[in-house]
């Protein structure tokens, strides 16, 4: 019998063929070739809880944490270049040197993200890149309170403004005052204005009363 050792780190990633001849004296030459397929080392990329839909409130954090598994020798891979996209970009660190890389996301906006997750060791490893999913979304009920509490606070504003400009234009003068404002209008028509009695401390002509009030007026 007769053994071969072949050192496949030393091949590139592919088909390669060894051929084999054996040969002794007073016996037939004899040929067989070796088909040998060099391919990339298979792992297994995913969360450390295998979760990848993750349901969050707007507004909280998110910590990713990733594992990439050796899937033809056993164990994780330390060292390789993790990287995310979806929710801006960046990289996940190792930073315990344990396998584990991991990454946060603060305050997560309302809303769902697809993030996407590639690794790379190298080319004699073969990675897949992993997609999860972020959903930070409101309950409905929660979502119908701050509905209803937004319209509440835009009509009270809406209440106060108004208030404040009547005030600003009548409200801050006393009631007598008021109707001496809205006489004061109606100097300049012709027609003599309606004049209700309690306003007049005495009977005058409604000529006499206009003269009386102007200096007050002005």
């Amino acid at each position: 019998m007769h053994l071969l050792t072949t050192n496949t780190s030393l091949l590139d990633i592919g088909i390669r063929i060894i051929a084999i001849s054996a040969e002794k004296a007073n016996h037939i030459l004899q040929t067989e070739d070796i088909r040998i397929e060099i391919r990339r080392t298979r792992t297994n990329t995913t969360t450390q809880d295998g979760i990848v839909v993750i349901s969050v409130l707007p507004g909280n954090d998110v910590r990713l944490q990733i594992i990439l598994y050796d899937l033809d020798f056993g164990g994780t891979l330390k060292g390789a270049i993790v990287s995310y996209s979806g929710l801006g970009s960046g990289f996940l660190t190792d930073g315990n040197n344990d396998g584990v890389y991991e990454v946060v996301f603060d305050n997560i906006p309302e809303g769902t993200y697809k993030i996407v997750i590639g690794a790379f060791l190298g080319d004699n490893y073969e990675f897949e890149n992993l997609e999860v999913t972020i959903s930070a979304e409101r309950p409905p009920g929660e979502a119908l309170l701050l509905i209803a509490l937004a319209i509440a606070i835009s009509s009270a504003a809406i209440l106060i403004l108004g208030y404040i400009y009547a005030y600003q234009k009548y409200l801050k003068y006393p009631k007598p005052v008021r109707k001496v404002r809205k006489y004061r209008k109606t100097l300049g028509k012709a027609k003599n204005p309606r004049i209700k009695p309690e306003l007049l401390a005495w009977t005058l002509p409604c000529r006499v009363v206009r003269t009386l009030l102007v200096p007050l007026i002005l």
